[in-house]
């Protein structure tokens, strides 16, 4: 009997349940054990992408659980151990977009080889597939096999991975805030230079770069000027210089830039520290240096992310800030900002002086991109650029990012980035820690309480671990910024295909579906809507038009005199084309 059936049969008369979700499901309440079957996995794929799927299992005894992969899938596997956190008290709501109420919700992930022991309860795996740059494989057919003991329980589910090979090019950017002491002190016993870069790269691995503060770059005094009217009552200001061997606790400035440069990233997130409210003239020099030493290293995009939320008092100087850095260095201007604070933005933040923008970047809240989306298009087509932020909940219609709202509305945000032609995302942290997290992920600001909020990894310190631990969150949002790259290249191959698939599941910040269900399904559809068209493209690619006596003739197949096959670049020269198995010379004229 297949073993696919045969579980199903045994399912009946035992009182374990097996069952399988995809990547979009969190189980919050029993009830969706209750509808949930094991089905098939079927996961679709470009080369250089991720996909996962979930395995439950609903136990009424303690027992082990082993999972065994037919060879060919091993390589492409990792197994992690879903963690429930409990929810003290739910996030703040408003509107449309609410959060799940739930006593506890799964979000750690706990890495495991094949073997766990667990619980009586209800169990959730989590199955991370990743399909190498390289590989050649167009389908990849096995099976899991799951043996729980003592109970002596086995189950078979059959598993296809079907690759399309394009490779999937990351293009979105992003700067996660990374914060360093957090890590420091959950880790310490750890060499402070090795465990920050595990962090940094656990995060790389999602596809996201966070700030760059593993470099902890610092400007260094070099001399002290007594201020321009000479008032000895007043101390002396320093003037700063960039030092670029100075060694801090995660190793030499040199050694670390050299480190985030071999990850072979073009963008660099600098703190220049405009915040500070410092006189110009004592970064100058800084500046200078610091820019021509980035820009010397390969790094093309160098961002300072100068200001956050600013308010219209700060703009004076935001406008004198980009002012010299568009003056004296090729470093961007980022600031993000929640509101304008009036129906017109402010003449500061669109000439810094110079008649350029004092704004190289605008990251705009969501909510305040949907108020000034004529706004931002204009930045746009100015040859700025317009990326996007999260934080909290201050509107009733955006997605939302708390660790208890939908996964979906992490996801989907990406599809309203690819609508509104959004280029990067800020985050304001990758691992804020403001308390035992994996008891109490209680965020409060402004007496608000936002679950989760402004951590994406989770420290391995808990499980006795040196090393980060990624949440459920963070590989949503890894899937919506691998659904952005699907999207673009939907959109350069055919820009009416991509329409009618991006509108089925986000139209307007406040027109955006949460099914789960049909996200998975829109993205399969994508997928072969894109196989498909690069297979006509290709195709096309093989028809050359060439002359003979001013006669255009069509081939399929067209060769040089070596005998190669020509493909496109179709010069002056002898040619052959094949016709009904029987080669005809050509001249093209």
């Amino acid at each position: 009997m297949n073993s696919f059936f045969l579980f199903i049969l045994l399912s009946l008369f035992n009182e374990f349940k097996v069952f399988t979700l995809n990547s979009l499901e969190r189980l919050t309440d029993e009830k969706l054990v209750e509808k949930s079957t094991i089905s098939p996995i079927e996961l679709y794929f470009l080369r250089n992408e991720h996909e996962a799927f979930q395995i439950g299992i609903k136990n009424d005894e303690d027992c082990v659980i082993e999972f065994d992969f037919t060879k060919n899938l091993s390589p492409y596997l990792k197994i992690y151990y879903e963690y429930f956190v409990p929810i003290i008290r739910p996030s703040h709501s408003l509107g449309r977009s609410q959060p799940v109420r739930t006593e506890k919700i799964p979000d750690p992930l706990i890495p495991i080889e094949k073997s766990k022991e667990i619980k009586k309860g209800i169990n959730i795996f989590w199955f991370d597939v990743y399909i190498p740059k390289d590989e050649e494989k167009e389908i990849i057919e096995g099976e899991v096999k799951i043996k729980i003991s003592p109970q002596n329980l086995d189950y078979t589910i059959p598993i296809k991975l079907n690759i399309l090979k394009e490779n999937l090019i990351p293009s979105f950017k992003t700067l996660f805030v990374f914060w360093i002491n957090p890590i420091i002190e959950k880790h310490r016993n750890c060499d402070r230079y090795l465990i920050t870069r595990l962090y940094y790269e656990e995060a790389l691995s999602h596809k996201i770069t966070p700030s760059a503060i593993p470099l902890d770059i610092r400007p260094k005094r070099i001399e002290i000027s007594k201020i321009l009217n000479n008032d000895e009552r007043q101390p002396p200001l320093p003037i700063y210089s960039a030092d670029f061997n100075i060694t801090y606790s995660t190793g030499r400035l040199e050694d670390n830039l050299e480190y985030y440069r071999g990850k072979n990233l073009k963008l660099i997130e600098v703190p220049l520290f405009a915040q500070q409210g410092l006189l110009f003239f004592q970064w100058q020099r800084y500046l200078e240096v610091f820019s021509d030493y980035f820009e010397k290293k390969g790094f093309s995009e160098i961002i300072d992310y100068s200001f956050d939320e600013p308010k219209p008092e700060h703009y004076d100087f935001i406008r004198e800030w980009a002012y010299n850095l568009h003056k004296f260095t090729k470093i961007k201007n980022l600031v993000v900002f929640n509101n304008f604070y009036s129906q017109r933005v402010d003449e500061r933040l669109l000439n810094d002086g110079s008649g350029r923008s004092s704004v190289d970047i605008w990251v705009p809240k969501f909510s305040l991109h949907y108020y000034f989306k004529d706004f931002f298009k204009e930045r746009e087509n100015k040859g700025e650029e317009v990326w996007a932020y999260q934080a909290g909940v201050t509107d009733s219609f955006t997605p939302k990012w708390l660790l208890d709202y939908p996964l979906i509305e992490k996801r989907v945000s990406f599809w309203l980035f690819s609508l509104f032609n959004i280029k990067g995302m800020v985050y304001w942290g990758i691992d804020k820690w403001q308390r035992d997290v994996y008891d109490d992920p209680t965020v409060i600001i402004d007496n608000k309480v936002y679950n989760g909020d402004g951590y994406l990894l989770y420290y391995g310190s808990k499980f006795g671990l040196d090393k980060p631990i990624p949440s459920i969150r963070l590989k949503v949002i890894r899937d919506g910024i691998e659904d952005y790259e699907y999207l673009k290249i939907l959109k350069e191959l055919d820009y009416s295909s991509y329409l009618n698939l991006i509108n089925k599941i986000a139209r307007n910040w406040n027109d955006w579906s949460n099914n789960n269900d049909s996200l998975i399904l829109i993205k399969k559809e994508m997928w072969e809507r894109i196989k498909n068209l690069i297979k006509e493209k290709k195709k096309s690619l093989n028809k050359q038009s060439i002359f003979f006596n001013e006669e255009k003739i069509i081939a399929q197949e067209i060769f040089d005199i070596t005998g190669k096959r020509i493909n496109e670049g179709i010069k002056k020269g002898i040619y052959f084309i094949k016709k009904n198995r029987k080669y005809f010379k050509i001249i093209k004229l």
